[in-house]
């Protein structure tokens, strides 16, 4: 009890110009926060789903391209079996 009358007596809150006279700091601080912070969560999550996305779109179309190669590859083989 002693330490935190001494402290409330020996330190002061400080003024600045973008505080309010209620105390209750600016709207940055009060708002601006959770906002950025909200915007910053939203916008990785985004991001992470985007990155997902493009890679199984890229795993398809490889398997895609590969089967394509093979029935090309089985098509050459099958031309040049009936040529002999």
């Amino acid at each position: 009890m002693l330490f935190r009358s001494v402290i409330r007596q020996g330190v002061q809150k400080r003024c600045y110009s973008a505080s309010s006279v209620n105390g209750g700091g600016s709207a940055y601080y009060r708002y601006g926060t959770p906002i950025v912070k909200c915007t910053v969560l939203a916008s990785a999550t985004a991001l992470a789903w985007q990155l997902l996305w493009q890679h199984l779109e890229y795993q398809e179309y490889r398997e895609e391209a590969e089967d394509q190669i093979t029935q090309l590859e089985n098509r050459i083989k099958s031309l040049e079996q009936s040529n002999k």
